[in-house]
């Protein structure tokens, strides 16, 4: 099925609201049932949205504790002949709670990757996404020092950042 070009527009503009702190922003976009690729593994995963959601929520939050100066660079291209919206990002940051490696605190990250969205009926049915397999350990290193223990906690930026 075909996605017009408006429907890609608001998906790609809740991608980028959401690279902005906003992290529930494309909640409503992802598919009941999708796939998600890596370039690091050139692994298929499927996976349910809701999971996909959660699990990017997550993430984002874990990124926004470990580094309150996080901040992600988005420039969203849309494809409509291939319902498809390319979104090219430079993670940075710098590491200002990191209480399990000694030294990290004050480290700066500067990441960048690509993810290619394919659209289907209005929904992210499937994400193809290139990174360098050290891009992804600092990534998975970077939430797990933000305190992402599982995919089911939603937080804000602003509860992330509450460390009572």
């Amino acid at each position: 099925m075909t996605t017009s070009d408006m429907t890609l527009r608001e998906i790609a503009d809740s991608l980028k609201l959401r690279a902005t702190g906003v992290l529930d922003a494309a909640d409503s976009y992802w598919a009941d049932e999708m796939e998600i690729w890596h370039s690091f593994d050139d692994r298929l995963q499927k996976i349910r949205g809701e999971v996909r959601a959660a699990h990017s929520r997550a993430k984002l939050a874990a990124f926004h504790k470990a580094m309150p100066s996080f901040e992600r660079i988005v420039t969203m291209y849309l494809s409509p002949s291939t319902n498809a919206i390319v979104e090219l990002t430079t993670w940075t940051g710098r590491m200002e709670y990191a209480p399990g490696v000694i030294n990290a605190d004050g480290v700066t990250i500067g990441n960048k990757s690509v993810t290619i969205y394919t659209v289907d009926n209005g929904k992210i049915v499937r994400m193809d996404i290139f990174d360098d397999p050290s891009t992804s350990r600092a990534s998975a290193e970077l939430t797990a020092y933000g305190g992402m223990s599982t995919a089911g906690k939603s937080s804000s930026p602003e509860q992330a950042n509450s460390r009572g």
